[in-house]
């Protein structure tokens, strides 16, 4: 009875370790599933604290890595002469707390005066991380200088390559004790650069109820004690890729209350200026600018409680602007008297007898000049399907450029005063002639005829 109960036993152990093995041969490929899996559902920080940060990142890093023990008799490796690997993903709850999942490759292999061998150690992490940058306030001398701290258990799987001596040695799967001190340099908001230093306890899985462990390092020898009795070094040097749309990763954020009552206070700041900025009153008619829906209506205008100038008849001019038109310049009952001699007034004007005209280096018109203007506005009024192009000129005196400029300026001052006179602003279109240099230059009084807007009426 008791050789079956034996016999069972040693094939159930057989099964279980052929299980892990050809689970840890297959190690990488679930853990980039992993990796791509929480990558791509990369959450939104939704913390009810004023300061939001990002939470996940990713950390890539390669160097060497040096096994001190054990190994056989003859057989060494030497340090910074074995590769090592890493990809972790790490997500930090706060900005000191933090978890992180990693996959660690290492190759040992012989230094010099050793026998030969070859192995392949391999094995997954989680590790708890703290933020000693945070916990020790690194902020306070440098923003660009950091520290994470990681400890944790793993699993992993040694591969001797066909380079062990003894007959049943191809494997083991070890458990891990691992220690991890990251120094970090910000280049940016999402990208630090790593300085990993760090430490892996080893023992063998079955250790852990037999209480042996089975092979040396090179696995050319068998261990005979229980416990922690495998060590490997490693130093290498990445990058962390930060993850998520915030500014700020919580290696990097501050959090201290201060900080945070510094942020509210700023926020209550914007909203202060906001407010003062909505009941501002631009064009003084008594409603804030965030509920007036015409914010430049002329000064003194009636308006309603929207902001909007009186305009019963719906012609685009205010009320009381209005009638002070058409006093100044030509009332409705003078234009439809005058139909029958419009095409006199078109013809002057499009020969260049009507014109505005203007005052040394200024855009506004000369009092006698309005004249000109009323003119055009009732031959407007009395032809509805007409248009008029106004075109701006300046004498010689002065630079060019800035000439080209006033005599646009000339002539966008007629068509204002064209639209407040109640002309469809679609019916006119006004340019810069620049330079009128078709009299003396030397003669004052020649110059002034130059300095004018005319008209041009289809």
């Amino acid at each position: 009875m008791n050789f079956i109960n034996e016999f069972f036993s040693r094939i159930t152990q057989k099964n279980i370790y052929l299980h892990i093995n050809l689970t840890m041969k297959k190690i990488i490929f679930p853990f980039l599933l992993f990796m791509s899996s929480f990558v791509f559902a990369q959450e939104d920080n939704n913390s009810d604290n004023e300061i939001v940060y990002n939470n996940w990142s990713v950390d890539l890093a390669l160097g060497v890595n040096k096994p001190t023990r054990t190994f056989a008799t003859g057989y060494h490796a030497d340090a910074l002469d074995n590769i090592s690997a890493e990809l972790a993903a790490r997500y930090m709850f706060n900005d000191k707390f933090g978890f992180k999942v990693g996959a660690v490759y290492n190759n040992f292999q012989e230094g010099d005066n050793s026998l030969e061998f070859n192995t392949d150690f391999t094995h997954i992490n989680l590790d708890a991380v703290v933020n000693l940058g945070s916990v020790l306030d690194f902020t306070s001398f440098s923003n660009r200088f950091g520290l994470l701290f990681s400890a944790g258990l793993g699993y992993g799987t040694i591969i001797y390559n066909e380079s062990s001596t003894l007959p049943e040695a191809d494997t083991d799967n070890l458990i891990t004790l691992n220690g991890l001190l990251t120094p970090q340099y910000k280049l940016s908001d999402k990208l630090a650069l790593n300085l990993n230093l760090g430490v892996a306890g080893l023992t063998d899985i079955e250790s852990i109820d037999v209480t042996k462990l089975d092979n040396t390092l090179d696995g050319n020898g068998v261990v005979g004690t229980s416990g922690f009795t495998g060590a490997n070094f490693r130093a290498t040097f990445g990058f962390t890729v930060y993850l998520g749309k915030e500014k700020e990763h919580a290696d990097w954020v501050d959090a201290s209350s201060e900080a945070q009552y510094e942020k509210k206070a700023q926020k209550l700041k914007e909203r202060i200026a906001k407010l003062e900025d909505d009941l501002k009153d631009t064009d003084k008619d008594g409603v804030p600018d965030y509920l007036d829906r015409e914010p430049n209506t002329p000064n003194g205008v009636a308006v309603n409680n929207k902001g909007q100038s009186l305009d019963e008849n719906q012609n685009g001019v205010p009320d009381e602007l209005e009638q002070v038109i058409d006093e100044r310049y030509a009332s409705s009952d003078s234009v439809q008297k005058m139909k029958e001699s419009s095409e006199i007034a078109k013809t002057l004007a499009n020969k260049g007898y009507i014109n505005v005209y203007f005052r040394f280096n200024s855009d506004q018109p000369e009092r006698y000049s309005l004249n000109a203007v009323n003119q055009i506005v009732e031959y407007m009024r009395a032809n509805p399907q007409s248009n008029a192009i106004l075109t701006g000129y300046s004498d010689v005196i002065g630079n060019k450029q800035y000439n080209l400029k006033l005599s646009e300026d000339r002539a966008k001052r007629v068509y204002e005063i064209l639209v407040a006179s109640g002309i469809e602003e679609s019916r006119i279109s006004y340019k810069g002639g620049g330079v009128d240099d078709s009299v003396d230059k030397s003669s004052s009084a020649a110059r002034q005829l130059t300095r004018r807007v005319k008209f041009e009426l289809r």
